[in-house]
């Protein structure tokens, strides 16, 4: 049998040590497809570089190869999908079976968190509120050739967006009590959009949630972002009817019954499966 490539995950044949819980302030979950494998190193980096505080960062290959050259820390935990899962019910088998701290923070993997963010966020999180998101400064990528950095410099949470009639938060600027996020049953099943059906259930809930004004990351704008994807079409085709149309479905339900029933009904946490994890990931550069 050949050796493994330097660079490439050897899966886990046992069992992985559990990460202390006392080590780490918040887990951060950063999911990556092929078309974004190529961004995640700077995402990972974004959130190694947090001030005052100690993350333990999830890192799942969705459905795809890992790039080379991640790092190799005791901090970072990898993972990889046999079928594609979505950020969303990544996220729920994160806090289902590998998260150890009580709050959870979403990393897109095309997006750079400020080094103060989690910092910001927690305190937050601490004091009485369950969730938290923060405004984004947008930046469009060699290839992209959309408009909306352009019309709209910094994304702010807040404000009606399609079927989010109380206001959106921005999903990559995220973070949550993972005690709140359990009882609501976590996202939805939806591949994309699965943040706009949360927005709707926490909003009609009343959860205790605070916006940040002031942006705590950059988002970086590329051609192969899932909401250009397949899943969900920027031009509206048969994938972006069919989001849209259980976008209003889950909405009707939340709005007409908002109980936490209703909220553990669209959410799909309770079927979430173990991730894979990874040992061996290798880098060039030394730990």
């Amino acid at each position: 049998m050949n050796p493994p490539s330097p660079n490439k995950p050897t899966p886990s044949t046992s069992r992985l040590p559990i990460p202390s819980t006392s080590l780490y302030d918040i887990d951060v979950v950063i999911p990556f497809c092929k078309t974004d494998a190529h961004l995640v190193n700077v995402a990972i980096a974004s959130i190694l570089v947090q001030v005052g505080v100690s993350p333990l960062v999830h890192v799942v290959a969705d459905n795809c190869e890992f790039p080379d050259n991640l790092p190799n820390k005791e901090c970072i935990q990898y993972y990889r999908t046999d079928s594609t899962l979505g950020p969303g019910c990544i996220a729920n088998a994160v806090v289902a079976y590998h998260a150890v701290t009580p709050y959870l923070a979403l990393q897109d993997a095309d997006d750079i968190s400020f080094p103060t963010r989690l910092i910001k966020q927690l305190d937050k999180l601490r004091n009485g509120f369950d969730q938290v998101s923060a405004a984004m400064i947008q930046k469009g990528l060699p290839g992209y050739k959309g408009n909306r950095h352009i019309e709209e410099p910094i994304l702010k949470c807040g404000g009606t967006f399609g079927n989010v009639p109380k206001g959106r938060l921005i999903n990559s600027t995220r973070a949550v009590s993972i005690e709140m996020f359990k009882r609501i049953n976590g996202f939805c099943e939806l591949m994309c959009s699965q943040d706009l059906a949360l927005d709707n259930v926490t909003s009609f809930l009343g959860i205790p949630t605070y916006c940040f004004e002031e942006p705590l990351a950059t988002r970086r704008l590329h051609p192969d972002s899932l909401t250009n994807g397949p899943h969900f079409t920027r031009d509206k085709g048969s994938g972006g009817q069919e989001v849209l149309r259980r976008q209003r479905e889950l909405l009707n339900q939340i709005r007409n019954s908002p109980t936490y029933n209703t909220a553990r009904s669209q959410g799909c946490l309770d079927k979430a499966k173990p991730l894979c994890q990874i040992a061996n990931i290798y880098s060039k550069e030394s730990a």
